[in-house]
């Protein structure tokens, strides 16, 4: 359970993700949270969807592959060739074509919350 500041409790599948605000004055136009802060958040948000990733446990070692892992040829069974399978945290931080996807998602989400507040503005 969730509480909201005025200590009402809230459904959790009801709390967004993100709250942005943008406030006018006469000068300028600020938007809340800075993009920096924005930016942040959102690498906070990709790397707890990593850190689930990395918490199941390795499906090799799990008996039910071992028909893959293992596979029975002419009555014998064949010693496991695959190892213990391959380290995910080395692979999120070496595939380039992951990183460019965070950053392109990263850029987008900032892009859209801007031209939301766009759509608001002309109309």
């Amino acid at each position: 359970m969730i509480l909201q500041s005025e200590g009402n409790p809230v459904d959790a599948s009801h709390v967004p993700l993100f709250v942005s605000r943008l406030l006018l004055h006469a000068d300028f136009l600020k938007f809340s949270p800075a993009e920096e802060d924005f930016q942040s958040g959102l690498s906070k948000c990709i790397e707890s969807f990593q850190d689930t990733v990395l918490g199941l446990d390795n499906l090799i070692s799990d008996s039910y592959f071992d028909a893959f892992t293992s596979p029975v040829i002419n009555g014998k069974t064949e010693e496991k060739t695959c190892g213990d399978g391959p380290n995910l945290q080395a692979m999120f931080s070496d595939d380039v074509h992951l990183q460019n996807l965070i950053t392109q998602i990263k850029v987008s989400f900032f892009a859209y919350r801007m031209s939301l507040y766009q759509r608001q503005l002309t109309r």
